[in-house]
C-alpha cells in the first residue's frame, strides 16, 4: 500500500497537484514561459483567453482532494493523462525537428537550388506556351484548309450535278 502511495505522490508531483508540489504560483515567472514559449516557436499557446487561465489556476488551486479520491481521479483520466503525454512527446519531437538548426541552416544552401529549379521550370513553361501557340496556328490553319476543301468539293459536286443533269 506504501509503495501505491508513493507512486501516486509522484504522479501527484509531476502533475503539479500534490499540495507537497515543488512549483507554487508564486514560483512561475508567466514572462519567462511566454518569451521561452515565443522562442521556440509556440506562442500559440499564450494567446489563451485570461478568464480561461483564472478558471485553469481556480481548479489547479483548490484544495487538495483525499487520496482515494486523488488515486480515483487519476485512475479514471488514466488513459487521457496518456494520450497527452504522447501527443506532448510528439509536439517536443515535431518541434525539435522543425528547430534544428542544422536543418535551418541548410535552408540557404539549397537556395540557389532552388532558384535554378525555379528557372527550369519557367523556362519549361515558356517552352510549352511556344508549343501550344504553334499547336494552335497549325489547327487554324488545318481548319482554313479543311473549310477551303470542303467549298471547292461543294462546288465540284454541284458542277458535277449540273453536267449530269444536262447530259439526261
Amino acid at each position: 500500500m506504501e509503495e501505491l502511495e508513493e507512486r501516486l505522490e509522484n504522479i501527484e508531483r509531476i502533475l503539479g497537484i500534490s499540495d507537497e508540489a515543488e512549483i507554487s504560483p508564486s514560483s512561475v515567472d508567466v514572462q519567462s514561459v511566454k518569451s521561452l514559449l515565443t522562442s521556440r516557436g509556440a506562442n500559440c499557446v499564450m494567446k489563451v483567453p485570461l478568464e480561461k487561465l483564472q478558471k485553469l489556476d481556480d481548479l489547479v488551486m483548490k484544495k487538495p482532494e483525499s487520496r482515494a479520491s486523488s488515486y480515483r481521479t487519476i485512475e479514471m483520466c488514466e488513459d487521457l493523462i496518456r494520450q497527452r503525454a504522447q501527443l506532448l512527446e510528439e509536439f517536443d519531437n515535431s518541434l525539435k525537428v522543425v528547430l534544428n538548426t542544422d536543418s535551418l541552416t541548410a535552408v540557404t544552401s539549397h537556395e540557389a537550388e532552388l532558384q535554378k529549379a525555379e528557372e527550369d521550370v519557367k523556362q519549361a513553361l515558356r517552352i510549352w506556351k511556344d508549343h501550344s501557340r504553334e499547336i494552335e496556328s497549325f489547327k487554324d490553319e488545318l481548319q482554313a484548309v479543311l473549310d477551303a476543301l470542303y467549298t471547292k468539293l461543294t462546288d465540284l459536286e454541284e458542277k458535277a450535278a449540273k453536267l449530269n443533269s444536262s447530259e439526261a
